[in-house]
């Protein structure tokens, strides 16, 4: 059972709740950022991040919507950014992001933001459950008992769901990264 985050009757515990998260995802960014070349520092992401999830306050359905959610305005921001860079720079060098060790889609192959944001994308079109597993377990690094309970499903429907997503997202990088040297 999912725990239910605190209602707008419980001002102390929301407030609460949301130091906890806030500290909890600095971590978390700080650790995806490590290798970006940027300016911009976790803490402004995590920010962006936050203020971007407050303004859906009245949708959250759970803790585990809402971290999920979190997630995926962290990936926002971070694309946003590169591309905003990239427009400010017209076609400047691309941002990599290495994957992390535990959940490479593609060993010591460092991933372009854009073309992973744009892969997922099409994956979301193609496949959202396993788009949504890739998004709580790279993005968020839940595990997948964690990524079951989200997704009120059982952790070996997640493994299935993340085996594939990495194996289609790994060949659409690939084609992507060949397609970008043929130019």
């Amino acid at each position: 059972m999912t725990e239910q985050p605190p209602s707008r009757r419980e001002p102390d515990g929301i407030d609460r709740f949301l130091v906890s998260l806030y500290q909890e995802l600095h971590t978390l960014v700080g650790s995806k950022m490590r290798g970006y070349r940027s300016t911009l520092r976790p803490t402004e992401v995590l920010n962006e991040a936050c203020l971007r999830l407050l303004q859906h306050k009245g949708s959250w359905k759970d803790t585990g919507h809402v971290r999920a959610l979190a997630a995926l305005n962290i990936q926002e921001v971070l694309v946003d950014h590169v591309r905003s860079r990239n427009a400010r720079k017209r076609g400047g060098d691309l941002c990599r992001v290495p994957l992390a060790e535990g959940h490479a889609l593609a060993r010591n192959a460092p991933i372009d933001t854009l073309d992973l944001d744009d892969a997922l994308k099409r994956l979301a079109e193609k496949r959202p459950k396993q788009c949504e597993v890739v998004v709580l377990r790279y993005f968020r690094g839940l595990s997948f008992n964690e990524i079951a309970r989200v997704m009120n499903s059982k952790p070996d429907t997640a493994k299935k769901y993340w085996g594939f997503a990495r194996a289609w997202l790994k060949r659409e990088l690939l084609k992507d990264r060949n397609t970008d040297h043929v130019h």
